[in-house]
Formats: structure tokens, C-alpha cells, sequence
């Protein structure tokens, strides 16, 4: 009895020991800290993620830049540098058939308009045919008055007109001046109606001269 009694003693005492010495060789704490120190992480975020993250996201737009402003008269704009546009046009030709030799036909036009401008002043190039074979390529000025949504387009021309079976003019060399009225929306594009006269200002002998009636819409672009 006895010496099961002292092989148990024995034993705890080696345990006892044991334990200890586990204990003995743990880090010891920085003194008031009970906290154990955090392992280090070795996560790393990808550079991808946190781009897009702090990335800011714009709203895609369709709002047209804005044409220069030579001058502004209370609202009403004379506009200044600005995109060149493309215009086409279909319509009538030779509206006020009064002259002899006149002709009323289906017309169209198509116009090129420089937005580099000369102060408010730009150069246009363009053609007009109608469907009786009558052609008229010119070269003029332009401007541009905007009030609100609309535009006003003021121009004036010379250049030189192929009769075919078209209406008379009384020769080569003819004039032409005119306007077109336009609603502009957000993106540029400028829908309306222009209506111009054609004439050879009195320089033959037979000056008839046609008026034109079209539907419009211009078409901005930049080079």
C-alpha cells in the first residue's frame, strides 16, 4: 500500500514538473497586456480592386460643347468658333412660279459650313439640284444668332447655276442669299426649315430668279 502511495506521488510530481517547464518556455507578455500578439497578416489587396474602388464614375453625356459667344445681346447670341456642320435639305424649288420659263420642282441641298470663324463671320460651301437637272454650286458667308434652343442662319452667296430642264435664271453667274431657322438639341444636331432666293441681281438681261422652300438638318462634326 505504501508503495503504490509513493509511486503516485512520484508521478504527479514529474507532471507537475512537466507542465512547467511548457509554460516556462511560452513568450512572456509585455507587463499589463494580456492580450497575445496578433499574427502578422500576409494578405495583400489587388491594386485592381482598389483602383476601381477609388475610382470616380462619370455619367456619359450627349451635350454638344458650346460654340464661342462673339456677343450676347441680352440673350440673343452671336456666335463665334464652333463645329463645322454638314446640312441637307429637300424641298421645293422655283416656289413662286410668276416668270416665264419657271419650273416648280422637287429640290434638296447640301451645304458645308466652317466652323472657324472670322469673328462671328464663317465661310459655307454647298450645292443645290433639283430633280428637273437644274444645279447651282456657290460659296458665301455665314452666321449664327442663337436665342434659346434656336438658331438663326443668316448667309449669302455667289457662284454658278447649270439650267438643264429647270427653271430659267438668265445665265451662268447667279446669287443667292437666305436663312435658315433651326431647333438645336442637347448633342448639336439642328433640325428646321431655311428658305432662300436665287438671282443674277440684274448683272443679264433675263433676270427671273427662283425662290426655295426646304427641310433641313444639320449635322455637327469636328477634324
Amino acid at each position: 500500500m505504501k508503495s503504490l502511495l509513493l509511486a503516485g506521488s512520484v508521478g504527479l510530481v514529474c507532471t507537475f514538473a512537466s507542465v512547467s517547464e511548457l509554460r516556462a518556455e511560452e513568450p512572456a507578455l509585455p507587463e499589463g497586456d494580456a492580450t497575445p500578439p496578433a499574427a502578422e497578416s500576409t494578405f495583400e489587396a489587388d491594386p485592381a480592386v482598389v483602383l476601381a474602388a477609388n475610382s470616380t464614375v462619370t455619367e456619359p453625356t450627349d451635350a454638344a460643347p458650346a460654340a464661342e459667344v462673339f456677343h450676347d445681346f441680352g440673350g440673343v447670341q452671336l456666335l463665334g468658333n464652333d463645329r463645322h456642320y454638314i446640312e441637307i435639305g429637300v424641298g421645293i424649288y422655283d416656289l413662286l412660279t410668276e416668270e416665264a420659263g419657271s419650273k416648280r420642282s422637287l429640290g434638296g441641298s447640301l451645304e458645308l459650313r466652317i466652323g472657324d470663324k472670322l469673328g462671328f463671320i464663317g465661310p459655307a460651301v454647298g450645292a443645290v439640284f433639283n430633280a428637273d437637272g437644274g444645279v447651282y454650286g456657290y460659296g458665301g458667308i455665314y452666321m449664327d444668332v442663337k436665342f434659346g434652343d434656336f438658331v438663326l442662319t443668316p448667309q449669302a452667296a455667289i457662284g454658278a447655276y447649270h439650267q438643264g430642264d429647270s427653271s430659267d435664271l438668265g445665265g451662268v453667274f447667279q446669287f443667292r442669299v437666305g436663312a435658315g431657322l433651326t431647333y438645336m438639341f442637347d448633342n448639336g444636331v439642328r433640325l428646321g426649315i431655311s428658305f432662300a432666293h436665287i438671282s443674277n441681281a440684274g448683272i443679264y438681261e433675263d433676270n427671273g430668279g427662283v425662290e426655295e422652300l426646304y427641310l433641313i438638318a444639320s449635322f455637327p462634326f469636328s477634324l
